[in-house]
């Protein structure tokens, strides 16, 4: 009895398998992009390792919640910063991993273009637009219908608007920003010329 029992105890112990616990998932996200103007359409991509149940949350305006995503597609009306969070739970653990987008807005100017004042005919007026919008862009100038301007110049922040020399009167312009997005701003303005003043008439000759 005793040596049967023995064997069977062996048997017993010999037959026991120790399994190594469930690996830890590494929860994982793909995105088309990561920033762009408005209305920006981002595809977010489940890359996730490992076994678990994953959902992915967007806060945007609606706060979308995705569950075991795979592809979605989402679209951002509004500029801002917004978070996307991908999460995975399995018998390994939780894990998750988080991405920003960033929605652009046109350019916003820090005060309104003033026209230069009044100058006289044939004199080349300058406006400079230093300091009216910090980020990086461009501007363009446009002529409305006609007016004295001949043509205009752009040097960085500084446009020259270089009159004909026989005209006078207003001459309506539309200064536009663009940011590196593609995104702009316009406003319109009018310049003026002032007619020459003609020269006064020779004194009367002596009686």
């Amino acid at each position: 009895y005793r040596h049967y029992q023995r064997r069977d105890i062996r048997r017993y112990r010999f037959g026991i398998s120790h399994h190594p616990p469930p690996a830890a998932p590494t929860a994982g996200l793909k995105v088309s992009t990561t920033e762009g103007p408005a209305s920006l359409t981002v595809a977010f991509t489940d890359i996730s390792q490992g076994f678990g149940y994953t959902f992915l949350e967007v806060f945007d305006s609606a706060n979308q919640t995705f569950d075991n995503p795979g592809t979605v597609e989402v679209t951002y009306a509004d500029p801002g910063t917004y978070e996307a969070v991908l999460t995975i739970r399995g018998q390994g653990g939780t894990d998750q991993t988080r991405v920003a987008i960033t929605v652009h807005s046109p350019p916003s100017l820090g005060q309104t273009i003033a026209a230069p004042a009044a100058a006289p005919a044939g004199q080349t007026q300058f406006l400079d637009l230093n300091g009216l919008d910090p980020q990086d862009g461009t501007w363009a100038v446009d002529l409305i219908g006609s007016g004295p301007v001949a043509h205009t110049e752009i040097d960085g922040e500084r446009v020259s608007f270089i009159p004909d020399a026989a005209l006078h009167g207003t001459q309506a312009v539309k200064i536009t920003r663009t940011n590196a997005w593609g995104l702009s701003i316009s406003q319109q303005l009018v310049l003026a010329w002032t007619a020459p003043v003609p020269d006064p008439p020779p004194p009367p000759p002596p009686p």
